[in-house]
């Protein structure tokens, strides 16, 4: 028995299994070499499982409009190894392709899927568009998918260098002749669609003086981690200002990480049914645990004197089109309530926004409806009044979701008396834990309600409606507060102590 444990482990060793998206990434490409593209050109990936994957009859796809495809065809396994880099180049002549000596495949012939292999007929390979494309109009992104045999996509990379609102890698104005990088930092199928990853090598290769690392490790610099659901959270709606809404709406939002994120390449929907989108076509840079502003309009002496915006959308931006500023027709804007009380009282009408990352992943969405329909999401409240935000007491990409989440504006901001806190900490925020562990008993509470801090006494307290009214102001600590004049339902208290504020929502019965 002993003697045939080397030829079972050998042959599981060679056992093909199938492989699932994110098994092997595109991680560098060289897109602009510095002689003949049908002969410099390569790309390289990585295996991110611990098995070796051979892509011998894997499909590799050009993504610009020419879609050109080239079906892997080798008489031979074309091995990429568990945890390794390989390069894929469209001449394996070192002579030719700038002095690669250890690509697994060429794949710059013909090879039509479903078609036979015809070496040496090199018009219908994938080649990749460098930045004078783009310059000259193109609007098309580009880059590479990689299929299986079978057809799932194990993974796609596109860049545009930031034109007409494209992936924004390369940067304008790069240097030809040097390939682009995954950060070794961020080896995944996600992290490989944030722009931030890509970075131009260093390296000299080869015989040409070119720059990359084809085959062999990337360089590390820390990388920017692949964005998630509530890593931008909405925290702030104007949907009903006084004035014009072409003007004066507006939306906040807050980074809940510990790293600056930058939105553009972004897009913004509108949730009505205009299905209305626009792609944030500038740099606007979220700083890390911290608030921003974007606005229908950036102009101080017309959105009300909002204090500071960081990114205008008032101008027409489809995704994947050019950006128009002055066009304001096509920009997402939130209904008021006399659009939902229109006399259809089951249409289930809604508004709202959602933001999507460069990548296309949703990472927040915040609905609402005024409370009509059949099945109201039920905030704002009915006649509630304009001229005032609605706010998130909530950084959870869950919890913003529930109307107990939202409640109107207390404090006055701008030259137009208008009420809402855009780019400041939010009237009734319960994120910053300033006061550490803050405990609340009786909740539900009836007649009286106590409040301890862990190091210290509370200095006041104010307790608030779900609407933002102010119903209960206490000026010193005291052990226990009395809410007997308050209806059943839920409310919110916060709590000031020298060390900050807390506010903690809690139910009366």
């Amino acid at each position: 028995m002993k003697t045939k444990l080397p030829l079972i482990a050998m042959f599981l060793g060679m056992v093909a299994f199938a492989q699932n998206p994110g098994d092997l990434i595109v991680s560098e490409i060289m897109i602009d070499p510095n002689g003949t593209e049908r002969e410099q050109e390569w790309f390289e990936v990585y295996n991110t499982t611990s098995t070796a994957i051979d892509m011998n009859g894997w499909i590799i796809n050009d993504e610009s409009s020419s879609g050109r495809a080239h079906v892997i065809t080798s008489a031979v396994p074309v091995m990429v190894p568990a945890n390794g880099y390989a390069v894929l180049v469209a001449n394996d002549d070192p002579l030719l392709n700038g002095g690669i000596t250890n690509s697994i495949y060429e794949y710059g012939y013909d090879s039509p899927i479903g078609g036979p292999a015809t070496p040496g007929a090199g018009t219908n390979f994938p080649t990749w568009n460098n930045e004078s494309t783009y310059a000259n109009g193109s609007t098309n992104d580009d880059g590479i998918r990689l299929e299986t045999a079978t057809g799932t996509v194990i993974d796609q990379i596109l860049y545009g260098f930031g034109y007409a609102g494209l992936n924004a890698w390369p940067a304008m104005g790069a240097a030809s002749d040097v390939s682009y990088q995954l950060d070794a930092a961020t080896l995944d199928s996600a992290s490989n669609d944030v722009a931030a990853n890509w970075l131009p090598s260093t390296a000299i290769y080869g015989t040409d003086m070119m720059v990359g690392t084809p085959g062999t490790a990337n360089s590390n610099s820390g990388g920017t981690p692949a964005l998630g659901a509530g890593d931008i959270v909405i925290t702030e709606l104007m949907i009903d200002p006084n004035g014009s809404e072409d003007e004066r709406e507006y939306f906040e939002v807050y980074n809940t990480t510990a790293a600056a994120i930058d939105l553009m390449g972004w897009t913004i929907v509108d949730a009505s049914s205009s299905g209305r989108a626009h792609e944030i076509t500038t740099s606007t840079v979220v700083p890390a645990n911290s608030y921003a502003v974007l606005a229908a309009s950036g102009d101080a002496t017309l959105n009300g004197g909002i204090p500071a915006v960081a990114y205008e959308y008032g101008f027409d931006s489809p995704p994947g089109g050019t950006a128009t500023p002055g066009v304001g027709s096509n920009f997402p804007r939130f209904n008021n309530e006399s659009s939902f009380d229109d006399g259809t009282p089951n249409d289930n009408e809604i508004d709202g926004i959602a933001l999507l990352s460069a990548s296309g992943t949703e990472i927040d969405r915040v609905e609402y409806d005024y409370g009509y329909g059949t099945a109201p999401i039920g905030f704002p409240m009915m006649m509630f009044s304009g001229g005032g935000s609605i706010e998130s007491n909530t950084f959870d990409v869950n919890a913003n979701d529930l109307a107990a989440a939202w409640t109107a504006a207390t404090a006055t901001f701008g030259t137009a008396s208008q009420l809402g806190t855009p780019g400041i900490q939010n009237t009734l925020s319960v994120s910053s834990n300033e006061l550490g562990a803050v405990k609340l008993y009786p909740n539900p509470a009836t007649n009286f309600l106590s409040i301890e801090l862990e190091d210290e006494n509370w200095n006041s307290l104010t307790i608030y409606s779900l609407t933002g009214q102010q119903l209960i102001s206490v000026k010193e600590y005291t052990s226990r507060v009395d809410v007997s004049n308050l209806n059943t339902g839920t409310y919110f208290v916060k709590v000031n102590a020298n060390q900050g504020s807390e506010t903690i929502q809690f139910l009366v019965k």
